[in-house]
């Protein structure tokens, strides 16, 4: 099976589990979903699932507290990506341009 591609997928998911998000965050999500797939190409999956853990997340986060910023779409991915591969890690934080002080 493939890895997907792209942020096709993060639709289906807000869909089939009935997920609501501004357009702003949805735009955001999408955005940082893309660039860390075509960033890590083959390298590394950035699967369906963990796209749907994140937004699970990002669902309770929304109804908890506040809206939900673009560094902490950034956050949750790196939390469910399933790796603890510190070359993974560090590839996401340079395509997202994310310094290493803000974690």
């Amino acid at each position: 099976m493939d890895c997907p591609k792209g942020d096709s997928d993060v639709e289906v998911v807000m869909k089939a589990n009935g997920f609501n998000f501004t357009q702003e965050t949805v735009n955001d999500l999408k955005e940082v979903i893309s660039r860390v797939r075509k960033g890590l190409g083959s390298k590394f999956c950035l699967s369906t699932s963990t796209v749907s853990k994140v937004i699970s997340q990002m669902s309770i986060m929304q109804k908890e507290t506040h809206k939900i910023e673009k560094q902490e779409i950034i956050e949750l991915i790196k939390i469910h990506a399933g790796t603890i591969d510190n070359g993974v890690m560090k590839r996401i934080d340079k395509m997202l341009e994310v310094s290493s002080e803000t974690h």
